[in-house]
């Protein structure tokens, strides 16, 4: 076994000696490459996504959808178990990795947010060893970087959602399939299947990337004799996956809600396929396996093919929304290497300057300093003025993921407007009781507090301005995604209690 066999999996991709090396920044012969040079192409980027990712972590508030993570992540294993068989199943394996993480560092913002940080980094550290194993050091250092300075990358690790674990899982299964249409190696086939079955389980959509892996291996001329093995390990990968598959299928009511692209989108998704297209064209992809030309074949597919697939399903069942296609940021970051690497050699480095100076310029507007939807604001008010005996209710079933977010600031409230039968306890917020029931839960109280989404003015009270148990707003606080009312007994119904 050679050297390069013996190396690690993170290793530049093996692919036959080119005639000339078409990297960013040179066209030298590259030579190959120490372990020193892996660490410093591959741990820079990880390094840089890190930093950013680090950088005001804890800073924000909580999120609704980061609240759903905790009212999920916060369960016992086996209640967890039972509600992904009702409700989120497409994010189960995001929620169980969460709920170690709660039980080993606790429920902090750094620490529920932390594997995306760490997801972040380990994916800019393997597309560095993509770019490298396909375009050379140059190249991957590159990409490796515009990745982890895009905005919408570095907004996403400090996000405790799936999204950024399946972006990096689908990276090291893009690197899995050019490993293994280079060496053609059932090992190398097997482990294609393992880390695209294991994407799948993190993001069922990350499967998408199996098209633009076989538009890549159809237009390489070298890789097509091993149309056979990628056919099997997509076939592994897929029946892996099944299971999940069919509890989605059966739950995709619970993005009813959404809507198909709108004009804007659209947009977007016509400029990326014609600039796509343009560099596709211009790299001549298939013609040799390594520069341009092997980055294009990769990337324009991958960038493309899955917005375009999910725009269409979009028309038939509701399931678009753009954070649903991180997983193909990476892909924009080589094209953006590849198109620079094809100009002449004194523009493309001050080219890729100028992008990275912009990206990183951007930072502070993807990290505002506070939440526009801002639930530690909202707990911060309740634990300073609530009172022993407080009720709390919450008109929207969203917002009741405060309570799971910061649950310490709701010690001394009861939520009497939750719904505590058992049918409704496999779902991530409940369901609200009746306005009858209601009624009978204010008895005796004095006050209670009402959380809802902003309104112009207080709405009245849907469960307490009828008699006999009428209450009256005494204040109320404006706060970002909130509407906080403090509701007290009326003075004219008070002596009749």
């Amino acid at each position: 076994m050679t050297a390069r066999q013996e190396s690690p999996d993170l290793a530049p991709i093996d692919t036959a000696p080119p005639a000339a090396d078409q990297s960013v920044g040179g066209r030298e012969p590259a030579p190959p490459m120490t372990w020193v040079a892996r660490v410093v192409v591959c741990g820079i980027p990880a390094a840089v996504a890190f930093a950013l990712g680090q950088w005001q972590l804890a800073e924000r508030s909580f999120s609704q959808d980061e609240g759903a993570t905790l009212s999920a992540a916060r369960r016992p294993l086996s209640a967890l178990m039972r509600m992904l068989a009702h409700i989120d199943a497409v994010h189960g394996a995001y929620y169980i990795v969460s709920h170690f993480v709660i039980l080993i560092g606790g429920a902090a913002e750094t620490a529920v947010r932390l594997p995306s940080v760490l997801a972040t980094a380990v994916a800019a550290a393997v597309l560095a060893a993509l770019g490298t194993g396909l375009a050379g050091q140059r190249a991957g250092i590159a990409a490796g970087l515009l990745f982890a300075v895009a905005p919408p990358v570095a907004a996403d690790a400090q996000n405790a959602r799936p999204f950024a674990l399946a972006t990096a899982l689908t990276l090291i299964t893009c690197y899995r399939f050019v490993r293994f249409a280079e060496t053609g190696r059932r090992r190398d086939a097997t482990w294609y299947a393992v880390a695209l079955a294991t994407a799948g389980w993190f993001d069922i959509l990350t499967l998408l990337v199996v098209l633009a892996n076989a538009v890549t291996l159809l237009c390489t001329p070298a890789w097509r004799p091993r149309l056979r093995g990628f056919l099997g390990a997509v076939a592994a990968g897929g029946l892996a996956t099944a299971p999940l598959i069919w509890l989605d299928l059966s739950q995709v009511r619970q993005v009813a809600w959404e809507r198909p692209p709108g004009p804007a989108a659209l947009g977007v998704l016509i400029a990326l396929v014609m600039a796509g297209a343009a560099v596709f064209v211009r790299a001549r992809p298939g013609h040799r396996r390594t520069g341009p030309a092997a980055l294009t074949t990769l990337a324009a597919p991958w960038l493309l093919l899955p917005p375009a697939v999910l725009a269409v399903a979009a028309q038939i069942t509701p399931m678009w929304e753009l954070r649903y296609l991180l997983f193909c940021l990476p892909a924009a970051a080589l094209l953006v290497v590849a198109a620079a690497s094809m100009l002449p050699l004194r523009y493309c480095a001050a080219v890729l300057a100028v992008i990275l100076a912009a990206t990183l310029a951007a930072q502070p507007l993807v990290r505002p300093a506070v939440a526009t939807d801002d639930l530690r604001a909202v707990a911060v008010l309740l634990s300073k003025r609530a009172q022993p005996g407080d009720a709390v209710v919450f008109r929207q079933l969203g917002r009741r993921l405060i309570m799971d977010a910061y649950p310490a600031a709701f010690t001394r409230l009861r939520d009497i407007g939750r719904n505590t039968s058992p049918a409704f306890r496999n779902t991530l917020y409940g369901k609200n009781v009746s306005r009858a029931v209601l009624d009978h839960r204010l008895v005796g109280l004095s006050r209670f507090w009402l959380v809802q989404f902003p309104t112009p003015h207080p709405a009245r009270f849907y469960g307490a301005a009828r008699p006999p148990f009428p209450f009256c707003a005494a204040r109320t606080w404006q706060l970002r995604g909130s509407t906080v009312t403090l509701y007290r007994r009326c003075a004219a119904t008070a002596g009749r209690r």
